[in-house]
């Protein structure tokens, strides 16, 4: 509001963006609180004491015996792995 009374607006219209700008918040804060209620009224849908339909049961396998991971190679040696070698005649002197 200040800087628009610097500019040099009128008092009506600072009045007018104001109030807008205040009837957003107040409508944007509205819609939040409204989803925030509407959210807990799909909780009592589904309970808890209604018995599932098909209630699947899961078998688990044998354990599998614990093994520690193959060690990270180091940086320079993924690097030049990853280089095909270069042969080079050598001259004579």
């Amino acid at each position: 509001m200040a800087v628009m009374k610097d500019y040099g607006f009128n008092q009506l219209l600072i009045i007018a963006c104001t109030l807008l700008i205040f009837l957003l918040m107040l409508a944007v804060e509205g819609v939040f609180i409204s989803m925030l209620f509407s959210r807990n009224g799909g909780a009592k849908e589904m309970s808890d004491t209604e018995p599932l339909k098909e209630q699947a049961t899961k078998e688990v396998g044998a354990a599998q015996a614990r093994v520690f991971p193959e060690p990270m190679p180091s940086v320079a040696e993924h690097t030049t792995r990853a280089f095909d070698p270069i042969y080079r005649e050598r001259k004579a002197e």
